[in-house]
């Protein structure tokens, strides 16, 4: 009609930033170099001090999420995070998928610490890690479904073998300086220039100190046990969050269940 305000074409919207995953993420990844001083292996001592136990105050219920016995360990926690935590902003407030993560975290670990009380200190973010999946399973059933098929895939393909070529590649690097230093120790002895080789054994100690570290991390992670209930609760208190905090969401997921469900249905049916 003459005279009608030409109507205005729809902007297009800004994919949304996941900023409470990418937030997470740094601050694990940074927590990891800090404690372990930039290498591949956190040492004992400052792991344990922080591992989540009933004994260990009320502090290492939040601190053991960003603890992790190595570097595999690390990364298996990191790739889901990253995928699931993205994919979960893109249906509830990014808030909610931060607060979620720390809830989903603390919760899970205190419920497995009442529940089994003689098993060994929690450490690593995988509980909050599922409570992200949790969610996002049940808020986005399809899309999340095959990013749970994706993330092994991913992990067990590609991660894990660059971590192993890399971990491999280092510990022989380590014991090639070990061997250059310890000759040029031997040298200088030899030469009687005792100052520098005070030095250069020195090094040789701060190198075999770390190439000791390292083996010892190696072990500890091959023969940590994964806590699978703690995996699982920290799954259902995901979905907890969302009824209480996201019931649209929630709801959406129902639906998409159901629909699933009908095309499965369907599909039998044909056949």
């Amino acid at each position: 009609m003459a005279g009608e305000p030409p109507k205005l074409a729809p902007k297009n919207r800004r994919p949304k930033l996941p900023w409470a995953t990418l937030l997470i993420s740094l601050a694990v990844v940074v927590f990891y170099l800090v404690l372990s001083g930039g290498f591949l292996y956190i040492s004992n001592e400052p792991m344990l001090s922080r591992a989540f136990s009933l004994g260990n105050g009320p502090t290492s219920l939040l601190s053991h999420m960003f603890v992790h016995v190595g570097v595999r360990h690390l990364v298996g926690n990191l790739v889901p995070l990253l995928l699931f935590g993205a994919f979960l902003e893109l249906a509830i407030p990014s808030w909610h998928a931060l607060l979620l993560f720390f809830v989903s975290g603390a919760t899970a670990s205190l419920l497995y610490a009442l529940l089994t009380p003689a098993a060994p200190p929690l450490v690593g973010a995988s509980a909050a890690v599922s409570g992200l999946m949790g969610a996002a399973l049940s808020a986005r059933p399809r899309q999340a479904l095959l990013l749970l098929i994706l993330t092994p895939l991913l992990l067990f393909f590609a991660a894990f073998p660059l971590l192993q070529f890399y971990s491999d590649f280092h510990s022989g690097q380590l014991a090639q300086q070990q061997s250059a230093l310890s000759s040029k120790v031997d040298a200088l002895v030899q030469q009687q220039k005792l100052e520098e080789a005070a030095a250069a054994n020195a090094s040789l100690r701060a190198v075999s100190n770390q190439a000791a570290s390292e083996e010892q991390g190696k072990r500890r992670e091959e023969e940590t046990p994964t806590a699978l209930s703690v995996h699982v609760f920290g799954a259902l208190v995901g979905v907890a969050f969302l009824f209480l905090a996201d019931r649209k969401a929630l709801d959406e997921g129902a639906r998409e269940f159901r629909k699933m469900g009908d095309e499965l249905h369907s599909f039998y049916r044909m056949k």
